[in-house]
Order: C-alpha cells, then sequence, then structure tokens
C-alpha cells in the first residue's frame, strides 16, 4: 500500500469553534498509512461515514467524538438495543481489536446520533500499550443480527476535521514510539479514514520530553511566604522541583524544567507565561505527557491549615491523584489536608469556575474593555497551567484579549493537550509544616515519582 496523501491542518474550524484568535503554529507534515492486511475500503457502508467533530490526546489517552447518520441502518427499537464501540484494528483478526465502548446521544438532527470515547478526558486508548503496527480506527456497531464498521470521516470535504498529532510515548527502558495520528485517503479512492502509525524511534527528539515540572511562581512574583517572611514560595518550590527532577530522571524519564532560577532579577513570568519564551508556550513545544506543577500552599490564618492538595482538572479521572496522594502520605508520613472545597478524595481536589469565579472573570473583562470568554462553564479548570496546557481539551481560552498577558496562548486550539497535575505541598504560613518540608523536601520527591510509577505500573 503507497503512502498516504499528507494530513491537512485545520485550525480555523477549531478557532472558529472556540471562538479564539490565537492559532496552533504550523507543524511539519504527518503522513499516515493504512495497516496493509486490511483495506478501508471494506470497512465502507453505503458511502456512509461517521463524521468526527473532533480527536484529541490527554497525557497518554486518545478519543474520538463525532456524529453518524443511523438512517436505514437502525430503526428506533434496533438502536436501543445497538452496542457502539471505537474499533482499533491492524488486521483481520478479532483477537487483535481493540474495542473501547462508546457513550451514545442524541442530536438535533433526526436520526442522527452522537457518539465519544470517553467520560473522562484522561480516559480512552492508551498509546503506549499500541504495538508497532500501523491501526485504522473506526466505529463498530453491532446490532440484534448485523456488525457494521463505519470508517470515520473528516468533518466536511473542505473542512478535514481536527489537527494532526504527532506523539511520542513516555521513555520505558530506554525506548520510545512514535505515533503519527490523523487523517488520509487510500489509493485513490477518495475513501476517508482515521489512522494510527506507531513506529520505534531511537530515542525523543532533542525538544520532546515527557514530563514537564513546573516550580510555580519565579522572578519578582514571590509566591506565599512564611509566617517570619525568611522564605518565599518561589525558592522553596524551585528546590523541591529539582529533587523531583532528579528522581525522574534517575527513573528513566526525560524531564523539561519550565523555570530553573529563582533570582529576583528575573522578568515577572507572571503574564508573559503565553510569549515566544514563556512557561506555557515553551512546555507545550515539549510534547510532553505530564505537567507537574509544583506549588506551596498558604492558609487565610497562620499556623491553622496543614497538609498536601492535588489539584486536577475537573473532567479528569482521580486514579493518577489519587496514586499521587496516596504516595505522598506514604513516604513523608504526613496527612492531606482536610480542606473541605473542592475535595473529591483524601488529598485530591477538582477546581473548576464556581459562580463567583465567573462574576470576577467578568468584572476583568469589563474592567479590561475586553468581550467575556466565551464557554467558560463549571468544568473548565479554575488553575490557568491546567487549562491551557490542555487546549480545547480543558477548555483553553487566553487568546491575547486580556492585554494584562502579553500574548495569546498560541496552544489555545490544540488538540494535543498535557495532562496536568498541581501540587500544594505544604502550607508555608504553618510553622510546623513548613519546618517538616524545609528538612525533608525530598520525600515529598520520592512520594511524587512513586505515584507516577506505581500508577504506570500497577503489577511492581
Amino acid at each position: 500500500m503507497k503512502r498516504i496523501v499528507s494530513f491537512l491542518l485545520i485550525s480555523i474550524f477549531l478557532v472558529t469553534m472556540f471562538s479564539g484568535c490565537a492559532r496552533v503554529p504550523e507543524l511539519e507534515p504527518v503522513y499516515v498509512v493504512q495497516p496493509k492486511s486490511i483495506s478501508v475500503v471494506d470497512f465502507v457502508v453505503d458511502d456512509v461515514y461517521a463524521v468526527v467533530t473532533r480527536f484529541f490526546t490527554y497525557g497518554t489517552h486518545f478519543n474520538v467524538e463525532g456524529t453518524l447518520d443511523v438512517t436505514n441502518y437502525f430503526t428506533d427499537e434496533v438502536l436501543k438495543d445497538t452496542k457502539f464501540e471505537l474499533s482499533i484494528k491492524y488486521n483481520n483478526n478479532e483477537a487483535d481489536e481493540i474495542l473501547l465502548p462508546l457513550t451514545v446521544g442524541k442530536t438535533d438532527t433526526e436520526n442522527v446520533i452522537s457518539f465519544s470515547s470517553t467520560e473522562y478526558i484522561n480516559e480512552g486508548l492508551n498509546l503506549d500499550s499500541l504495538l508497532k503496527k500501523d491501526y485504522v480506527v473506526t466505529v463498530k456497531a453491532s446490532g440484534i443480527s448485523e456488525v457494521y464498521y463505519f470508517t470515520l470521516s473528516p468533518l466536511g470535504e473542505d473542512e478535514p476535521g481536527c489537527q494532526t498529532i504527532e506523539y511520542y510515548t513516555l521513555t520505558s527502558k530506554k525506548k520510545n514510539n512514535r505515533i503519527g495520528i490523523g487523517f488520509g485517503t487510500c489509493d485513490g479512492t477518495d475513501v476517508p479514514f482515521l489512522a494510527l502509525n506507531v513506529e520505534a524511534v531511537r530515542a525523543l527528539p532533542d525538544d520532546v520530553y515527557d514530563i514537564v515540572l513546573d516550580p510555580g511562581h519565579g522572578g519578582k512574583d514571590s509566591g506565599a511566604i512564611s509566617n517570619d517572611g525568611s522564605i518565599d514560595e518561589r525558592k522553596l518550590n524551585l528546590q523541591n522541583a529539582m529533587f523531583i527532577k532528579e528522581k525522574l530522571e534517575a527513573a528513566g524519564y526525560k524531564v523539561y524544567m519550565a523555570r530553573t532560577t529563582a533570582e529576583e532579577s528575573e522578568v515577572d513570568t507572571v503574564h508573559n507565561v503565553f510569549d515566544d519564551d514563556g512557561k506555557i508556550t515553551k512546555s507545550m513545544e515539549t510534547k510532553a505527557k505530564y505537567y507537574l506543577a509544583i506549588h506551596m500552599n498558604s492558609g487565610a490564618t497562620k499556623n491553622t491549615d496543614f497538609g498536601y492538595e492535588i489539584y486536577i482538572a475537573p473532567r479528569s479521572n482521580v486514579t493518577l491523584a489519587r496514586s499521587f496522594s496516596q504516595a505522598i502520605g506514604a513516604a513523608t508520613g504526613r496527612n492531606a489536608s482536610t480542606l473541605g472545597p473542592f475535595k473529591v478524595e483524601d488529598g485530591v481536589y477538582k477546581r473548576g469556575f464556581k459562580d463567583s469565579d465567573l462574576l470576577e472573570l467578568k468584572k476583568t473583562a469589563s474592567d479590561g474593555g475586553f468581550p467575556m470568554y466565551e464557554n467558560v462553564t463549571a468544568d473548565t479548570p479554575y488553575y490557568y497551567f491546567i487549562r491551557e496546557v490542555g487546549g480545547i481539551v480543558t477548555g483553553a481560552y487566553s487568546d491575547g484579549r486580556n492585554k494584562l498577558y502579553s500574548a495569546g496562548n498560541k496552544y489555545m486550539t490544540t488538540n494535543q493537550g498535557i495532562e496536568s497535575y498541581l501540587f500544594e505541598l505544604a502550607y508555608i504560613n504553618n510553622d510546623e509544616d513548613l519546618d517538616f518540608i524545609l528538612m525533608n523536601g525530598e520525600m515529598y520527591a520520592t512520594g511524587i515519582v512513586n505515584g507516577l510509577i506505581n500508577f504506570l505500573n500497577p503489577s511492581k
């Protein structure tokens, strides 16, 4: 089978969806090929395709959303008993087929259903588990008496659907795979298909990393300060992040540091994070899978609140966050925070936009003389780094309209998001909490690294 026509980038579609002026930087063409052992033509059912509205990666997982016209295939009665799954195949052997259940719903158009391959944005197809094969992704519909496979079509002939993705697996035993993800056509038949092409690489490219570590604050932004004023969060975050970096690298991961200095003369990084050399832009360029933001907390009153907290995107599964929380507790002997708001389980928090947050955001827009951001909901991550490194998956919205920031997020509309975690390791204005982490920062690093390893390798 010959190599397929290169993917087309359609950031225009996604920008329109999310009402921003940002553009994802142009990428080198990514080529896709269908498996030699199967033909996408065999999947076509009377030229009816499942239409992809978007596909994306978040962390190590891949997902698809779209619509399907079921006219002439499923009556309302049969539809109730039909199972829809995402099928990922590199041959026609049933034993090799990967199947993910699809959530199906109604649309405003008669006989057209919507489908989604995940409830949580960090679940779905684990890309790191794929063999070095060329896969075709389809929608499998198993009815009472018939089984149909529908190829996945781009959204319209002139707008091919979504941006292409070049994904690199997490380093494991000093090895990595590269996965090209996107649409193609085959042998001049103009039959669309969505492909995942997996190939081994000798090593990660110089500018590609497994994990981003972001020591919170920096430059003129000191962050929170200890009760006696002698210690600021900016320096302590960097110290703790360096402990984590050393242990992650010892475990074989390639780590990018979003900040490496705590000098007060450094330019303030709060409002220039989206510049070409800003921490969000540079982090997104790494194609990393995980973004770990390292912070210290500060309570409303001195020596009252204590313990660690881990914040995740509202639509995330808590499994990895739970692993982090349990491992930090085991490594340090410290308790998780007892803070109630946004808590979903011991040590794990989901912070979206409250009604009061939305009112504050509207006031900021009004005072700044720019339109309110569209599509901000209770499920939009409140913390900007969790939101902005996730792209379309987490509802990134910093498009440059707020002039408090010197630029907009160039990756606002990307469909390749980094799975992000905010660690509030201890309360800097609790003397006992602070004294412990000053003496035992490496214990927290051990907990974080163990939490990741325990999650990635549950059998060990």
